[in-house]
This record gives C-alpha cells, structure tokens and sequence, in this order.
C-alpha cells in the first residue's frame, strides 16, 4: 500500500511496458487528475474537500490500469491501494488587540 497526502501532486505509478498492449488509467472516486499515458502515469490528488467528509483522516483509493493486448483483446486489471492523508486545515488567523497597556 502506498501512502500520500490529499494535494500532492506528481505522485508517480508504472508497470512493466509489454510490446502490442494498451494502458487505461483510472483513479477511484475522481480523487486524483491523471497525467500521462502508456505504462506510467503521476497522479495530483484533490486536496481535503474534494478527498474527505466529515472528520475523516485518511482513506484508501484505488490507482487502476487495464492493460489489454491490442491484437487478442485480452486484458488484465491490476489496482494499487493507495492511502491519502488528511493535511491539517487552518482556520482563520485571529488577532487579539492589546488594549491592557501592556
């Protein structure tokens, strides 16, 4: 199982390039844009809202490739766990005036 955090980006995934086949990429969810193409792939996750609701702090996706060989048809699926992290949300900055003549 791989790890990350929501909001990484270029987070890279491959397989071995096999001669007469194709690769389909996908990210479980749509929690992840997609870049590249062929047997390697980065992935830039969607940050905090777009990944988690309520006070979840990680979740597993899968990274997916079906590789079918262009002259049978036959094809495979081969998914990788990925676990994203929650990255700490910060609220708004406060200020407090000195008003005690300090």
């Amino acid at each position: 199982n791989t790890t990350t955090c929501a909001g990484n980006a270029g987070d890279g995934f491959s397989v071995t390039t096999v001669a007469g086949c194709s690769y389909i990429w996908s990210v479980e969810d749509n929690v992840g844009t997609i870049n590249g193409s062929g047997n390697a792939i980065t992935v830039d996750w969607l940050g905090n809202a777009g990944i988690f609701s309520g006070l979840t702090t990680s979740v597993v996706k899968n990274i997916s490739v079906v590789i079918t060989n262009t002259t049978t048809g036959c094809a495979l699926t081969l998914n990788q766990p990925v676990t994203i992290h929650r990255v700490p949300d910060t609220g708004p900055e406060y200020h407090i005036s000195n008003t005690f003549g300090y």
